[in-house]
């Protein structure tokens, strides 16, 4: 089985837009190009069945490093170097490599020399959990409710949440742009750029949160873009030319306020918000932000997500085949942090409304 943005990847035109940041951008090809020289370079760090852990500041590097361990079928674990709880986490996982920015960089070249015109790459990539029921990427959660865990999220799982929210978000395909404002070892980032490239888009980078740039990376096209409340403001007060074919400005990782929507809906813009975690592999809740919202809505539940109100503690328990594989310990083996039927007990409280 080979991992659905690389299944993508390869079936795309060598010159169809694939990452894109300011001032620059890869074509399908050269991305692939780019991971070839990658994965040879890859290939010999640590145990073949083991993690690898994707240790780079940049975020494009670390897109490219967790699509290299796809590529060679091993679970990527992407982590920011300035996280404080390192060493916890890397014992949960025992990665047997690292990718750093300088490893990337010394294949970029090497990239550059095989291929301005070759077309994307046609062989396969298998994914962890297809060849051992493991997962493909280990992602810490963000820590706001207690010490932080290694969430394990198979290719079938990160595939059940796209699907699910394709169902419900504005339709997102060849041609379109999704611009991520969000560090890239988050669940948004990641799970963002599974649906760009499943869907045979673009995914567009920042390095940084900067409302300007961002701004102007909208004004040149961005069908879809994710942000977190706080960016919310920012992007609407900035004096950047307007976006251009935006559809969907997606808010999630904490609650919007009425002050940051109406900031946004004041432009015009399509604004939606809502409801997940690292552990569902982004949100399983969304809605449109209209008339008709007030705050503390987040929408109704995605399709295949199963939301209940655990009857004894009134937290919101999640299940679906968008649901981790379990938290990560020494052996990566499923289930912990799961309940006997595969669904998650999250520390949110909610309701349900009437409609």
């Amino acid at each position: 089985m080979t991992a659905t943005p690389l299944a993508r990847l390869a079936r795309q035109p060598a010159a169809a837009p694939a990452l894109a940041w300011p001032g620059g951008g890869m074509s399908c090809g050269e991305l692939s190009a780019q991971l070839d020289a990658l994965a040879l370079a890859a290939s010999g760090l640590g145990a073949p069945d083991t993690p690898l852990l994707v240790h780079c500041a940049s975020r494009l590097n670390l897109v490219l490093g967790v699509l290299v361990a796809l590529r060679l079928g091993r679970p990527a674990l992407p982590l920011d170097p300035g996280r404080p709880d390192l060493p916890e986490i890397l014992a949960a996982c025992a990665p047997g490599g690292t990718i750093t920015d300088e490893l990337v960089a010394s294949t970029a070249g090497a990239a550059g020399a095989m291929a301005p015109d070759m077309p994307a790459a046609t062989h396969d990539a298998v994914t962890p959990d297809a060849r051992s029921g493991g997962p493909a990427i280990l992602v810490p959660t963000s820590g706001t409710s207690g010490a932080a865990r290694v969430a394990m999220l198979t290719g079938a799982s990160l595939d059940a949440h796209v699907t699910a929210s394709a169902a419900v978000l504005p339709t997102l395909g060849p041609g379109d742009r999704w611009l991520v404002c969000l560090p890239m070892t988050s669940i948004g980032g990641l799970a963002a750029l599974w649906r760009a490239l499943s869907a045979g888009a673009c995914l567009g980078l920042v390095e940084r949160f900067d409302a300007d740039q961002a701004r102007d990376f909208m004004a040149e096209g961005a069908s879809h873009v994710s942000a977190v409340p706080a960016m919310l403001s920012p992007l609407a007060e900035s004096s950047a030319p307007s976006p251009r074919g935006l559809r969907c400005l997606l808010s999630g990782g904490g609650p919007l306020s009425g002050a940051a929507a109406d900031a946004v809906l004041a432009r015009g813009w399509p604004l939606w918000t809502g409801w997940g975690m690292t552990e569902t592999g982004s949100h399983v809740a969304a809605g449109p932000v209209d008339c008709d919202w007030r705050e503390g809505v987040v929408g109704r539940p995605l399709p295949g997500a199963r939301i209940r109100i655990d009857a004894a503690t009134g937290r919101l328990a999640v299940g679906g085949g968008m649901v981790m594989s379990g938290y990560a310990a020494p052996g990566l083996e499923p289930g912990l942090g799961l309940a006997p039927d595969g669904s998650h007990l999250s520390s949110d409280l909610g309701e349900f409304l009437p409609d």
